[in-house]
């Protein structure tokens, strides 16, 4: 398993990333090992700057929430 992490604020992004961490570790053997990649990006770069598709890899899904100022 493979979750790569996106966002613009590092501290919401390494709380993630550590809660993920733990939820993985809780799922106890017999779970195959999860990779977890951590990417600090603002949104305004994303939308401007980066390709998507050569940020993120092929996805069997996509999970977005909270709200974006600009």
């Amino acid at each position: 398993m493979r979750f790569v992490l996106l966002d613009q604020d590092s501290e919401a992004l390494r709380f993630a990333g550590r809660r993920l961490g733990e939820v993985v570790a809780a799922a106890g053997r017999g779970v195959a090992a999860a990779q977890i990649e951590l990417r600090h990006l603002s949104v305004l770069r994303l939308l401007r700057e980066v390709d998507p598709a050569s940020l993120l890899p092929q996805a069997d899904m996509i999970y977005s929430a909270g709200r974006c100022r600009l």
